[in-house]
């Protein structure tokens, strides 16, 4: 879990967008039809969670609002990069692939009766991210007893392919050549 509050970034760059808008400390008198205003409501009909940071966030308040990346070596936490002229367009990309429907995963069904056993056989489609494996075993569980027989779930798992299977016999993974 982030430490990212999404309400204090959002928040953020609406007062942004306002004060980029002739709202001179980034609030909107209420009642007033303003430039800063008018923006705002054109931003709030067209933009939505991963367009709306895609089009609004900005290098300047990326950096005003110290925004980094980390990752898990070991046991420890460590800043992977930070929201410099080199690396705040990878932090924000990543910031992105995050919010939204980007944070859920990509499953389509590839198979209702694959080996002609019945079996439910799904395919993760990967984009960099592995599934949580907690999350992944629970998920499973809850499908299997949809569909009351075995269901498979092919993906990657620490870069190799990777199946996870759910049935009668409990949880298990193997690893696919």
């Amino acid at each position: 879990e982030n430490g990212l509050n999404p309400y204090h970034l959002g928040l953020r760059i609406w007062e942004d967008i306002a004060r980029r808008n002739g709202g001179a400390d980034g609030s909107v008198a209420t009642g007033s039809q303003t430039p800063a205003r008018d923006a705002m409501f054109r931003v709030r009909e067209s933009d939505r969670d991963s367009a709306f940071l895609r089009r609004h966030l900005t290098e300047d308040l990326m950096r005003e609002l110290d925004l980094f990346q980390y990752q898990a070596k070991g046991d420890d936490l460590v800043i992977s990069r930070v929201s410099d002229e080199d690396g705040w367009q990878e932090v924000k990309n990543t910031l992105i692939a995050n919010v939204g429907m980007n944070a859920i995963p990509v499953i389509r069904v590839e198979d209702g009766d694959s080996g002609g056993k019945r079996t439910l056989y799904l395919l993760h489609v990967h984009d960099g991210r592995d599934l949580h494996p907690e999350y992944a075993e629970k998920t499973l569980a809850f499908v299997a007893q949809l569909w009351q027989r075995e269901v498979a779930l092919e993906t990657t798992i620490g870069g190799k392919r990777s199946l996870l299977v759910q049935n009668d016999r409990g949880f298990t993974v193997k690893t696919l050549k």
